[in-house]
Parts: structure tokens; sequence; C-alpha cells
């Protein structure tokens, strides 16, 4: 290989290179607006009752829980807040409103769920956990 193709191949390869860092640096800063920080968890709690409102989930009770799963890094300290939510609703509109939070706004997701017939709807017990960053 001529000099010249190594240093047309080197700066092809430092292009990529600066081109991947410029996109996970995007991604990073898109997925940091999805972590919460302990001053927003009742935006969250609202947001959930939002989104089980329309998907016609009628939440009886929602609370969250005492964080868990404590982890510092350099971006700060993060933890599970973990939400427990009591509801009525008919299996289809439950699996949309859990794809819906799960897929929306917040890096969240659905830990536990047990689900009781209780006619005409079902009775939902769910454990929701929740990322977020300590502060704020």
């Amino acid at each position: 290989m001529s000099v010249q193709a190594a240093e047309k191949k080197d700066s092809a390869s430092k292009d990529k290179l600066i081109s991947d860092k410029e996109e996970i640096s995007r991604e990073i800063l898109a997925l940091n607006k999805e972590i919460i920080t302990s001053s927003d968890a009742t935006n969250l709690l609202a947001y959930i009752s939002n989104r089980a409102k329309a998907n016609n989930v009628e939440i009886v009770e929602i609370s969250p829980s005492a964080p868990s799963g404590y982890k510092k890094i350099q971006l700060g300290d993060f933890y599970y807040l973990p939400i427990i939510i009591n509801a009525k609703a008919n299996f289809h509109d439950l699996s949309r409103f859990i794809d819906t939070i799960e897929r929306e706004k917040y890096l969240l997701e659905v830990n536990e769920l047990l689900i009781s017939q209780n006619f005409p709807s079902h009775r939902v017990n769910m454990m929701v956990k929740v990322l977020f960053k300590k502060g704020g």
C-alpha cells in the first residue's frame, strides 16, 4: 500500500470516529433528557395518570416507594424509583397503557404485574421502576 493510500485510509478512519463520537454524544443528550430528577416525581405521577386515562385504565391508587439501586457515576447519582399502581382495566387497554409508558417520555419499565379477574374488568397491581437522578 502506498503512503498516500495509507494516509487516505487513516483520514477516512478518523472522520468515521469523529462522526461516531458526535452521534454517540447526541444519543447521550437525548437519553439524559429522559432521566428525571427527584424533584420531577410529581410530574412523573401525573404523566402516568394521564397515560392511564388516555388508555381507559382507571388508576385506583398510585404511590412511589423508597428509591433503590444506588449507583454513582461521573454523570451523577442514580436510583430506581419503584411506583406501585393499583388499577382497573380490560386486557387490551392495559396492554396499550403498558406499551405507551414503556416507550414514551421516561426511562421506566413494568417490573411486576398481577392481573386478577373482576368482571367486567381486571384488577391490576403493578410495580413500575423509573430511573432517576438524585438532585435537581
